[in-house]
């Protein structure tokens, strides 16, 4: 309790982020055409015309799956080129999504030949959490615009030199806070700030993956539970914003209890049907995992990153929110390995 009411006090006002979480205007592929003008591509609709951007992708572990299947369909973007350095899993991702010559691997250390690619727009990080910081740092200083999957780094100094570095270059650096983007989450948000539910009293959130990630992949993450924490707290954090005292229990669903009322965002399943007979009722099985969970929220983020690269709008996460996020879970593991209470 006292962490979370530090942590809101340190950070004052900049809590209140109801405008960013929801001003980000969503990209739609409506009444479009490709016009190649030259060697730049673009994306018209009606009378505007954007670009299309040449990106690169950083790793092609178990979440990169889900963002390489959204940048493969998305319209607006061009892959250049994978980094990856498991021949086996790069044999794995050519089979499942059919890539041929044209979307060529390379070893990450050819990394600073490939950002000094002038026509390279920006790269997509999602390579394990140890590499985050520095791809992320050498891809700003070579003018590219960034997104990376959540966290940034694996310290409050290794996230401050990201978002400093992308300030110093003027460059958009975007990190993905998944939950930002599902409307389920965006509609009990919506329900705290015009005051539905009244004086906030509990919050109770679910989060386990399903199935179990392997150990291989846990010790190359080191501090996992840490690592997932940063989804967890970030959708908190920015649902409480100034309201304080509030009981919180870490659990994928959301109900928020208040004192005018209750909002309950909870686990779509694969068909919505309700089945009810004489011998009793069924319902269709959850989604097996949060890539099918948060299919349409990972689609969506992408869209907000191109949205910002366009100059349209701002990040939705900010450098206060992910800094505060990590300061948390940094004492948090301190007093975990202390064995007493952190202050901050």
């Amino acid at each position: 309790m006292m962490l979370f009411r530090r942590c809101l006090k340190f950070t004052g006002s900049k809590w209140n982020t109801h405008n960013l979480l929801f001003s980000g205007a969503i990209y739609s592929a409506q009444s479009e055409v490709n016009c190649t003008l030259g060697r730049r591509t673009y994306v018209t609709q009606g009378s505007n015309q954007r670009k299309r951007y040449n990106v690169g992708l950083f790793g092609c572990g178990r979440i990169a799956g889900v963002h390489l299947k959204n940048i493969l369909s998305n319209r607006r973007l061009d892959l250049k080129w994978i980094v990856e350095n498991d021949m086996r899993r790069i044999q794995e991702v050519k089979d499942e999504f059919y890539l041929d010559g044209n979307t060529p691997f390379f070893p990450s250390s050819e990394r600073d030949r490939l950002l000094s690619d002038k026509s390279l727009d920006a790269v997509v990080v999602v390579s394990p959490t140890s590499t985050h910081t520095e791809y992320i740092v050498q891809s700003l200083k070579h003018g590219k615009d960034v997104f990376t999957e959540k966290p940034a780094g694996e310290s409050v100094s290794d996230i401050r030199l990201c978002y400093e570095t992308a300030e110093n270059t003027g460059r958009t650096f975007l990190t993905g806070f998944t939950r930002r983007f599902d409307d389920s989450y965006r509609d009990v948000k919506s329900a705290i700030d015009n005051g539905t539910l009244g004086k906030l009293q509990v919050i109770k959130t679910t989060t386990r993956d399903s199935p179990k990630p392997s150990y291989e992949f846990l010790k190359s993450i080191g501090q996992s539970d840490v690592t997932s924490f940063h989804f967890r707290l970030d959708i908190l954090m920015s649902t409480l914003n100034d309201n304080k005292g509030v009981y919180l229990i870490m659990m994928r669903t959301m109900n928020v209890f208040g004192t005018g009322g209750m909002a309950l965002a909870e686990n779509p399943r694969e068909i919505s049907t309700v089945i009810d007979g004489e011998s009793g009722g069924s319902t269709r099985r959850l989604f097996n995992s949060f890539p099918q969970r948060f299919e349409a929220p990972f689609a969506a983020e992408l869209d907000h990153f191109i949205n910002c690269m366009d100059g349209t709008t701002t990040p939705l996460v900010t450098k206060e929110e992910s800094l505060c996020v990590a300061d948390i879970i940094e004492k948090g593991v301190q007093s975990y390995r202390e064995k007493r209470v952190v202050f901050f």
